[in-house]
């Protein structure tokens, strides 16, 4: 029991802390000649402070990173599944929420530590309207996700390995997202070709509803972007999943 323990908050903070390295001393050497200077609104402590926030969205949007179907298809497994009086989606969805609530637990001491670290008060900004639509956001933004990587898995139904797609997929939304650079930061064009693709609500939007940059003058249209998304995943996912049960043979590996 103790090491379960162990790797639940070992992995917490070591991703946590690779992240915020990495970023740190990048930053570092670009902020070096004056930390107190902005740029695309950023300080460098403001600009760390969204590389937290953003850090803890990825973990909880992500929910583990696990395969939905894509591995079940691959050994043979879907089978077992498919006998169950709940549909597999459903059950990996719940599988999803637990982990939700898991990292949301994890949000206080690693707030704890940067406030102890920095002296800084994280939730100075914070509104509880804020906090209520971070929550909203980052479970839409989590469900959209699930759908996303549930979709690619489906296309185990024809081919042998899906581990590629998994990683553009990951590596394109941790870019597209703003994990990797703050959004901010791109060109004006970029920005606004962004504005209408779902990938800025999986790091961006939430991290910086947390840290109460976010403007609310578009919440009902940011809302319309996301929700559409999330139903047109939904869609190809139904349609997909329909086209490939109908050829599995269950043999797997």
């Amino acid at each position: 029991m103790l090491q379960y323990r162990a790797n639940f908050w070992m992995g917490l903070f070591g991703y946590v802390v690779v992240e915020i390295a990495v970023a740190y001393i990048l930053w570092r050497s670009v902020y070096s000649d004056n930390p107190a200077q902005t740029m695309a609104g950023y300080t460098f402590s403001g600009l760390m402070f969204y590389y937290v926030t953003a850090s803890i969205v990825d973990r909880l949007v992500r929910g583990g990173d696990f395969s939905i179907v894509g591995m079940e298809i691959y050994d043979g497994t879907l089978t077992r599944y498919l006998l169950y009086p709940v549909s597999i989606l459903r059950f990996k969805y719940l599988q999803f929420i637990a982990y939700y609530v898991v990292v949301v637990v994890q949000i206080v001491p690693i707030f704890l530590v940067y406030w102890f670290f920095t002296g800084s008060d994280p939730f100075a900004q914070l509104t509880a309207i804020n906090l209520l639509l971070f929550f909203v956001v980052t479970l839409l933004s989590g469900t959209f996700y699930f759908l996303a990587v549930a979709c690619i898995d489906l296309v185990g139904f024809w081919a042998e390995n899906v581990w590629s797609l998994s990683v553009m997929l990951k590596i394109s939304t941790k870019l597209l997202g703003g994990l990797t650079l703050p959004l901010a930061f791109f060109p004006e064009l970029a920005q606004r070709v962004m504005f209408w693709l779902p990938f800025r609500f999986l790091a961006a939007y939430p991290a910086e509803l947390l840290t109460g940059k976010q403007s609310l003058e578009h919440l009902g249209l940011d809302f319309v972007v996301l929700v559409f998304w999330l139903l047109v995943t939904a869609g190809v996912f139904r349609v997909v999943w329909r086209r490939g049960i109908s050829q599995y043979t269950g043999v797997g590996i």
